[in-house]
């Protein structure tokens, strides 16, 4: 694994944006057509490349291991950007089992995405996310139990200003190094988030849950951060990587007009002894197409007991 990125940005200008495709099975009806319009000025939340200091390789990698996130790589992958708004823009409703892209027919149902990931089938009775929600929503679990795993000992949550004062956030600068760098993993790769400051609640409770080993699963993270696509306007399109395959092992078709990108990574991002904030902005290449190979689909996960 690489100590450090130092990749040199491609020179090449990035092309002007081609049309979307007027082709009839672009769009499945007239709400998807509008949800397109809206898509065609947002930005992608790219998978940016872990760099990971030496003393912190194996503990990272063995948790990873544990938790069975082959999903979560250390190399950015080239994405479709047409074909991956082209997904969003027909994603009516959270938990589709199908989405069209294309003419084809996507199977996007849980055990699908399952094995496109390579995750383990994590029980509801048995995520631990839930429960721990479950709890401080119900008053069984402090937040500040929480606080206590993640955070140094000074930490404290920021509330809104009501009167009924609802925890809001907590700075980045007060976690622990440990859930740090696990925040800025679950940040590109499980729910998405570009604040650089401060993490919410959610985030929060992801952290202590993977902090104590407990079980999780990632499946209902990452699909409301689907859903938030077409339902919040600064919201980036995440997991590009993630469409970008599900379309290729599904045979969809790759058009000339469509553009494709791959985030550049040129300094390390993740945290170490003297992180002193966000990574700097990022910049992209753009390639043309590859030519098109027919991979085979992946093997489902077992399911877990």
């Amino acid at each position: 694994m690489p100590s450090n990125g130092k990749e040199k940005a491609n020179p090449l200008a990035r092309p002007s944006p081609a049309p979307p495709s007027t082709q009839p099975e672009t769009f499945i009806n007239e709400t998807a057509k509008e949800q397109y319009k809206k898509l065609e000025k947002k930005a992608f939340h790219y998978k940016r490349k872990l760099n990971l200091r030496e003393k912190y390789t194996d503990q990272i990698l063995d948790r990873l291991n544990f938790y069975q996130w082959k999903f979560i790589g250390f190399n950015p992958m080239e994405i479709n950007e047409h074909q991956v708004k082209e997904f969003y823009e027909n994603l009516l409703k959270r938990d589709a089992p199908t989405i069209l892209l294309r003419s084809v027919t996507l199977d996007t149902s849980n055990h699908a995405l399952e094995a496109l990931l390579q995750i383990p089938h994590i029980p509801l009775a048995r995520d631990a996310y839930t429960q721990i929600m479950k709890d401080l929503t119900s008053g069984k679990l402090s937040l500040d139990v929480v606080l206590k795993r993640i955070g140094q000992p000074e930490a404290e949550c920021e509330y809104n200003k009501g009167e009924n004062a609802v925890p809001l956030s907590i700075p980045c600068s007060k976690l622990t190094l440990e859930a740090r760098i696990w925040q800025q993993i679950i940040a590109d790769y499980i729910l998405p988030s570009t604040h650089g400051t401060h993490i919410c609640v959610r985030m929060a409770i992801l952290l202590c849950a993977i902090l104590e080993g407990k079980r999780i699963s990632v499946l209902p993270i990452i699909r409301d951060s689907m859903w938030k696509v077409n339902q919040q306007q600064k919201y980036n399109i995440p997991f590009p990587s993630m469409i970008t395959r599900l379309a290729t092992l599904s045979g969809v078709e790759r058009r000339p007009i469509d553009r494709t990108s791959v985030f550049i990574s040129k300094q390390p991002f993740l945290p170490y002894d003297e992180y002193e904030g966000p990574p700097p902005q990022k910049k992209r290449k753009t390639t043309e197409p590859p030519s098109s190979t027919e991979p085979s689909a992946p093997t489902p996960p077992a399911p877990t007991p």
